[in-house]
Parts: structure tokens; C-alpha cells; sequence
């Protein structure tokens, strides 16, 4: 089934449906078809068709729109992070070979004529199309992470990768027509854009309009069914005794994005909340591996068993993943990269072990590392800070956090003491977003020609041999 007959196929199936709501603002499937009507009659005469379009600061429903409309006419959907300002964006937009992208104009706007057409920006093609430009023909979405080179990597999904990951998620957690599925992520992230997919597919009701860090006002207020939450988010809504019986009431609560720490886990266990630990990647259209509801981990890094859609093997301890929901494959400058494996397939960078279908996550094999659910590459931190190395060396460890996952620190060495935090922060605010900001700054006094590991400086981090320059909540 084409993508156009599918969509079509859910309208009917569900048109009187709730689809979206969001405190004053409910759409069933039946307005949401008219809706997305009257915006593919506005981007036709705009040009909107093949390539990459994207979209920085418009409201999720508006975006899923662009999303549905990408689906049914044949071009490629790019959600940028709401957590950068549009000119950080550079980096990640130089990847794809774009054509254009909305950019969200000021104040609550919804006329679809300001949204869709009055914001949208073509951006000039100055030569003709190659064969790096290539646009394979069942793309519909595109997803940025860090990537494992220090560029970022513009990951390509289509319809079917998405749905068959999606369906999958709904059978395994049982969840019917009419459930509600908080909308806690950023849809510029594969779990917050698969919350909207799977609702779609499903029939569900997409709760919207809460911010990340108000899942308590969400949970009494509303009726919710499914929460997809991020360990930071969990870790704040245990302070918080007035949810106990709604949290509990939840069909499951699916906790990913980074590693879950031991002790967070105990608490939430003794507490009887229906944590789902579960294990998931961009390049996978989200979950590879989960808990049932309420089931956890016994040993530290484990998460669960893979997926029904999933098949995978070990190749020394890095993880190959072969099923339908694989990505297609990546941009990055704008050559585009197909899985090397074939295919179909993924090969994680996460380090694991496997006994039949379970499996248990190591570690990754390169420096990447998550901060509240972030991917954040040392290369991100450290690359702007090139102008001032004649000052000295930069690096940058991840240290454990109850809150965070992994919260950034950084390491200095040379004879003087570093820049200040003023200066660094000057440098990091054109390309990072504050969460990615180093919370330390340590001074290693040395004027050694060789420069000592990273594991010379996690022990002298840990044994307090180093001077605390400054700090940052």
C-alpha cells in the first residue's frame, strides 16, 4: 500500500476519532484530513515537491501536516530541534540538499496562508542536481543526530520503516483506539515524531500543549494512557507525591533516550510505576528492544527483549539489527550514505551482549554521549574552541549524574589558567544549545609536550586532583 492509500485508509478507518488535543484546540481525523486538504493546496503553487524542506519553530500539529503532506506528494520532511536558534541550525541544514524550509512566524499563529506560505523560504539552488544529491524515492522524513564523525548525520526514514516500528510498539503495549499518548518529546526526535505516528496509525488521541518539564500539570489534568519520558524527566516527577495513583493508573510509561541508573530504577520499581526500560535509535524509527510494562531490568544495562520486527547479531560486541524498520540510510554533505550491511540493516554504536532475543547494552564504542536524552559529540564542545588552542588542550568527559544521565565537563591544560567561562560560553552559544554546555571547568597546570589520556584524566577528575576553575547550574 502506497503511502497516499494508507493515510486515506486511517481517515476513514477513524474520522470521528480525537485525534489532537490541546487544551482549547481538538482536531478528529475527519477536521485533520480536511486540514491537511487545504495545506497541499497551498504548497503546490509554492514549488514544494522533491528534496528536503524543513521546519524551525511551527507548532507540532502544523508540522505533522507537513509530515503527512511530505507522505502523500513525494518529498522529504525535515522537524528541526525548537532547542537551537534557527542560526545555530547551519551545520545540520549543509548536509541535505535542501530547497526550502518554514520558519515560525511571531506570536500563536494558526491562518494556514501565514503558516504555510508566508513563512516558507526557498532556498537558491546554485548547480544543477548530482548524483550526491540523491533523494531515494520512499523517503518522507529526516531526523539529525550528532553523528559518529563529528558532522551531523541526516537520517532518512520512510513510511514503511516508520509504520512497521510504530505498529510494533502499539501491539507490544496493547494499546487501543481512544488511548491518550502524552506528547513529552520533541518531534524533531524519532520518539517524539513516532508518538505522532503511532497515534495516527492507531487511532489514538495525541495530548498536546505540555511542555517537557510539565509532565505533573499533563498527569492531573488529563487522562493518559501512555507517557514516553526521558530518565531527567522521570527523575523529576518522583519529587513530586501528588501523581503516585495517577502514575500508577498509566498502561506504561516508556523510559529511554539514555541509560537509566540503578538506583533510579529501584525507586521507580518499589514504587510499582509501569516503567517500560527500552532501548531504541534514530536509525531504527525508535524501539529495537523493551520491558513489558512494570518488568525491570535485573542486571545494570539490560533492555529487554528485541521487538518482534527485529532480528539481530553480534559482530565482536557491536550490535547488527536487521528488520524493516532499518533507515534507508543518511546524509552527510550532502552525499548520501547507504547502510553498509545491506539493506535493512543497522550497526549499532553501542557495545552489547545478547542471551537469545535479550539483550544488555555495554556502552558505546565511540565518545558519543547523552545529556538529558541528547546525543552530545565532545567534537560539538571542543571543535569552537580551536581559536583559542594555542592557550592550551581541550577535554571533554562525561560525568555521571542522578538527574541528567551524563552532564559535560571540561578539562584544561596548560601553563595558564583557561579562558573564562564568559568568553567560552560567547563561543558556544552560535552552534550549542545550553544544555550541551560544559556544567565545570577544571585546570590541569601543566606545560608538558605530551598530552596525557583521557583515562589520566577521568582518575585525577575522580580524585579530586584537579583545580575547579568554575561551575554552572
Amino acid at each position: 500500500m502506497n503511502a497516499g492509500a494508507l493515510i486515506e485508509e486511517v481517515f476513514q478507518k477513524h474520522k470521528d476519532q480525537v485525534f489532537w488535543s490541546e487544551k482549547d484546540f481538538q482536531r478528529s481525523y475527519a477536521q485533520v484530513k480536511a486540514d491537511l486538504e487545504v495545506v497541499s493546496a497551498l504548497l503546490r503553487p509554492q514549488g514544494v515537491r522533491g528534496g528536503v524542506w524543513a521546519a524551525h519553530g511551527l507548532r507540532p500539529y502544523q508540522q505533522f501536516l507537513l509530515a503527512l503532506d511530505a507522505m502523500q506528494h513525494a518529498w522529504v520532511f525535515a522537524p528541526l530541534s525548537s532547542r537551537y536558534r534557527f542560526d545555530q541550525l547551519s551545520p545540520w541544514l549543509e548536509q541535505v540538499p535542501l530547497q526550502g524550509y518554514w520558519q515560525g512566524l511571531e506570536g500563536d499563529d494558526q491562518d494556514p496562508q501565514r503558516v504555510f506560505v508566508e513563512s516558507l523560504r526557498h532556498v537558491p539552488q546554485l548547480t544543477e542536481p548530482s548524483v550526491k544529491d540523491e533523494v531515494p524515492d520512499e523517503s518522507a522524513l529526516v531526523l539529525f543526530s550528532s553523528g559518529s564523525t563529528g558532522r551531523p548525520k541526516a537520517i532518512v526514514h520512510g513510511v514503511q520503516s516508520l509504520s512497521v516500528s510504530a505498529r510494533e510498539t502499539l501491539r507490544f503495549y496493547g494499546a487501543e483506539t481512544g488511548d491518550c499518548w502524552l506528547l513529552s518529546l520533541d518531534i524533531s526526535h524519532i520518539g517524539g515524531f513516532q508518538i505522532l505516528w503511532r497515534c495516527f496509525l492507531g487511532g489514538l488521541t495525541v495530548v498536546a500543549a505540555y511542555a517537557p518539564h510539565q509532565i505533573e500539570a499533563a498527569l492531573l489534568e488529563q487522562t493518559l494512557h501512555f507517557l514516553s519520558l526521558v530518565p531527567t524527566q522521570v527523575s523529576r516527577l518522583l519529587e513530586h507525591e501528588n501523581i503516585e495513583e495517577r502514575m500508577r493508573s498509566v498502561k506504561a510509561v516508556l523510559l529511554g533516550g539514555a541509560a537509566s541508573s540503578a538506583s533510579l530504577l529501584r525507586t521507580l520499581e518499589a514504587r510499582a510505576w509501569p516503567v517500560s526500560v527500552t532501548y531504541g535509535a534514530t536509525e531504527a524509527a525508535s524501539q529495537v528492544s523493551a520491558f513489558p510494562a512494570g518488568v525491570y531490568p535485573k542486571q545494570e544495562g539490560e533492555v529487554g527483549e528485541l521487538l518482534a520486527h527485529w532480528e539481530a547479531e553480534l559482530r565482536g560486541e557491536r550490535l547488527l539489527l536487521k528488520g524493516p524498520s532499518a533507515c534507508l540510510g543518511w546524509w552527510q554533505e550532502r552525499q548520501f550514505i547507504r547502510p553498509e550491511a545491506g539493506a535493512q540493516t543497522w550497526c549499532s554504536p553501542d557495545r552489547a551482549c545478547m542471551s537469545r532475543r535479550s539483550l544488555q547494552i555495554l556502552g558505546r564504542a565511540d565518545q558519543v554521549f547523552q545529556v538529558a536524552g541528547e546525543n552530545l559529540d565532545p567534537r560539538e564542545v571542543l571543535v569552537p574552541l580551536a581559536e583559542l588552542s594555542r592557550a592550551g588542550d581541550w577535554v571533554l568527559l562525561a560525568q555521571a549524574d542522578e538527574v541528567y544521565g551524563k552532564i559535560p565537563i571540561l578539562i584544561f591544560r596548560g601553563p595558564q589558567p583557561p579562558p573564562s567561562r564568559e568568553l567560552l560560553e560567547d563561543i558556544w552559544q552560535k552552534t550549542l544549545p545550553r544544555l550541551k554546555y560544559p556544567r565545570a571547568c577544571y585546570w590541569h597546570k601543566s606545560e608538558d609536550q605530551l598530552k596525557p589520556s583521557q583515562s589520566y584524566y577521568e582518575s585525577a577528575l575522580r580524585d579530586g586532583l584537579l583545580e575547579c576553575v568554575w561551575t554552572r547550574s
